[in-house]
């Protein structure tokens, strides 16, 4: 069974601490372009900074009365939703987003 676990250096741009990981399973790191195709079968995953993630809407919306009028805004900026107030707001980002 192959230690040999090729990763897309720089190892600093995942979220996870990709030396810790290799240490706890006794894997050495490799960088992936010298891949030669006998790596570890089963490669811890690794997420990258800054990646976009799955939105759960449903929770979104379930939240949007919790979220202060700063958190509000920038979510309407990022939706591209014009502020007005809160309630038209929200109510306008219920509908952009389809509920």
């Amino acid at each position: 069974m192959s230690k040999i676990w090729y990763v897309e250096f720089p190892t600093f741009q995942y979220n996870e601490d990709v030396k810790a990981l290799a240490k706890e399973r006794g894997l050495t790191i490799i960088d992936a372009k010298f891949d030669d195709g006998d790596g570890v079968e089963d490669p811890p995953e690794l997420t990258l900074k800054g990646a976009t993630q799955e939105v759960d809407y449903d929770e979104l919306i379930s939240r949007l009365d919790t979220l202060k009028a700063g958190e509000l805004k920038l979510l309407a900026a990022h939706l591209g939703v014009e502020y007005t107030n809160a309630d038209g707001t929200k109510a306008a980002i219920k509908e952009k987003l389809g509920q």
